[in-house]
């Protein structure tokens, strides 16, 4: 197993793909394109929204964003996704895994704009990133930082199957942030039923529809 100090240069070393798109019940998770820079900057000029991650962006820096995003992950073969609404092609945020900066780590990140909270979409996404990751990636851990008034997305991670492991640095002016994990054992335990035949098979994942869900997430 891969030692969670170890969890980026280990994906380096690999070159890992993770398969996109990936469809839920609800959602699908895709490669960003320039198409999605309009609904994001909207996302990100959300002061609510974007009460924990730093605040709200203006638009050429939204843009700048996405395009990372799209960019990293073509890079790299794994990271952040478009989630979008299966129903009428909208998208409503984002969703993956990518490095934790200034870590050796592995982090689960997620934001949803306003309107799509209390839905369980944010959950509905994060258990197909994680389920993605611990698939695709020769990772043994997935972290996500959060602040502890963060309940929303508190609850997100726990539904997820990640546990309280201990705290990290915040962003200023918040010194510190709590930081849950997932290790591989405890997701094979958490999510019996994907181990036993894999949900990627016909291009589907799994999912199970929970409540008051949104999105506010540490960047």
């Amino acid at each position: 197993m891969i030692h969670l100090a170890s969890s980026v240069d280990a994906i380096r070393g690999a070159s890992p793909r993770i398969p996109a798109p990936c469809l839920t019940s609800r959602l699908e998770l895709r490669p960003f394109c320039e198409d999605d820079i309009e609904r994001i900057a909207t996302l990100l000029a959300d002061r609510e929204v974007t009460l924990f991650i730093g605040g709200t962006k203006p638009f050429a820096a939204a843009a700048d964003s996405v395009l990372y995003m799209r960019d990293a992950f073509a890079g790299r073969g794994w990271g952040t996704l478009a989630v979008v609404q299966r129903s009428n092609n909208a998208c409503i945020g984002y969703c993956g895994v990518r490095p934790l900066i200034n870590t050796p780590y592995v982090e689960l990140a997620f934001a949803f704009e306003r309107t799509s909270w209390n839905c369980g979409y944010a959950t509905e996404a994060a258990k197909a990133s994680l389920d993605l990751a611990f698939r695709h990636l020769p990772v043994d851990s997935v972290v996500a930082t959060v602040y502890p008034d963060n309940r929303a997305s508190i609850r997100v991670l726990t539904k997820a199957g990640m546990y309280l492991h201990g705290s990290i640095f915040g962003v200023w002016p918040r010194s510190s942030a709590l930081l849950y994990r997932l290790d591989r054992t405890t997701w094979r335990t958490f999510v019996p039923s994907l181990t036993r035949s894999s949900p990627f098979a016909a291009g589907r994942v799994a999912a199970r529809r929970t409540d008051r869900v949104y999105s506010t997430k540490l960047r």
